[in-house]
């Protein structure tokens, strides 16, 4: 498995303006609610996306070339 990162501050400077006004909405409602993941390098995309296909489990995602990606 490759490491999962959680760090928002590794979010770009546009998306996190963004994020953080959605979060705030998010954890008025759900105070307990936390970030699984902010960016990815190609490697951890890649191996998410070798999920449901040649690696066993259900498929998690459609892309190689992800948003959340580096």
């Amino acid at each position: 498995m490759t490491q999962v990162n959680n760090n928002i501050d590794s979010l770009s400077p546009n998306f996190r303006k963004k994020f953080d006004l959605r979060r705030a909405e998010v954890i008025s409602k759900y105070p307990n609610a936390v970030v699984f993941e902010a960016r990815r390098s190609q490697e951890r995309q890649n191996w998410l996306y070798s999920q449901g296909r040649s690696r066993p489990g259900k498929v998690v995602t459609w892309t190689r070339n992800s948003n959340h990606k580096d």
